[in-house]
This record gives structure tokens, sequence and C-alpha cells, in this order.
């Protein structure tokens, strides 16, 4: 569409601050201790109505956006790259786009996961080490909503989605056959060294 424009923000402390030049970003990390057996649960029907209010889920690290103060309309494809590490072998990653009230409701638009063994390709399988960092882009994302003025948009953060995705017992064993699951303390890095970012599309009205 000739009127998009692409928006770029970087994932930083204090929450989600706009790319501009000379923007003084610093290194942070939000740790996720997820254990295989207790997974997030997924909405329910939410496979089948995905806009829904999803504020009553808090197991997840919250990266909002600062108030909009006016009018945003993000529509196309939504970019999520994330700064990733665990103890783990395996572990998945959730991103997920939110539409936030003044009254703290939030609106789910999109998510989607990506398990990190795959973060190459699904033609093979790259396993993690304690304490690597590596980029994970989680996809396909895509929305097409009005934010209005006095709302946030929010990127939430998790390590599982079931029963929407399979689950992950963080082993690096093949998932339908494992039955030991382990704990995974996972963390996203963001700031120096790390730009972890999520690009939005939008329509200037």
């Amino acid at each position: 569409m000739p009127r998009t424009i692409i928006k770029l923000a970087l994932l930083a402390m204090p929450w989600l601050l706009a790319a501009t030049a000379g923007a003084q970003i610093h290194q942070f990390s939000d740790e996720l201790r997820r254990e295989a057996l207790d997974r997030e649960a997924s909405i329910k029907r939410m496979l089948m109505v995905p806009m829904r209010d999803c504020k009553r889920l808090a197991t997840r690290v919250y990266i909002p956006r600062a108030t909009l103060e006016e009018d945003l309309e993000v529509s196309g494809p939504v970019e999520v790259v994330l700064y990733v590490s665990s103890n783990a072998r395996d572990t998945d990653f959730t991103a997920k786009l939110v539409d936030v009230d003044p009254d703290s409701t939030a609106w789910n638009l999109d998510v989607t996961i990506q398990r990190a063994r795959y973060r190459e390709g699904y033609d093979r399988e790259v396993f993690l080490e304690d304490g690597q960092v590596v980029e994970l882009r989680l996809g396909p994302v895509a929305t097409s909503n009005g934010f209005r003025a006095g709302n946030r948009d929010r990127l939430e953060v998790s390590s599982s989605n079931f029963p929407r995705f399979a689950r992950n017992l963080n082993n690096g064993e093949k998932n339908s056959r494992a039955t030991q699951a382990v704990v995974a303390i996972n963390a996203a890095h963001h700031g120096d060294g790390y730009p972890s970012r999520i690009v939005l599309t939008s329509v200037p009205r």
C-alpha cells in the first residue's frame, strides 16, 4: 500500500522505546521460569475467536509502549525478533501482539511461537547451550487494527501456549515420545548488542 509506513521499535527498559539516531539503550534481560508441565493455557475458544480479552493471564513478560496520543492504524505483517537464552537444550518462545484499553482490558490480536531447535530452519535441529544468546525470528504475525488514542500496544512474551501449540518438555528429545520434563529458565535480552525488536506496518490516516 502506498500509504504504509514501517515503524521500528527496539525493546529496551523502560519498556518499548522508539528507535532514533543516537538513542541510548542499555542491556537488560527479562527472565521466564517455565516448568514444562505447568503450561500456560490458551484461552478457551481462542482458536476460533482470536480477538479476545486476555488480561486475566499473567504468566508472561509484558512489554508495553507508552499510551498513544493519537489514533494509530496498524495493517499488515508484524516482525518480532528476540534475542533469547535458556538453561535447557530446547524450549519455546511465544510472542503476542495486544491492544490494551485504558481500563487494562487486553485484546489479543495475533500470536506466534518459535521452537528454539528449529531457529535455523525446519530441516535441521540446532540445540541451545546453557546461557548462549541466540536470535529468534517469530512469525508469521499479521494484524489490521485501529489502536485508539489512550490505548497502548503491547508485546507479550512467554514460553508456551497449550493446547493451541504443541507441548515442549524442554529436554531436547522428540516431544511426541518424551516423558521427562525439564524446568527451563528462559531469558529475553534487549539493549546493547541484543536488538530485540518489533516492526509494525502503520497506515497514516
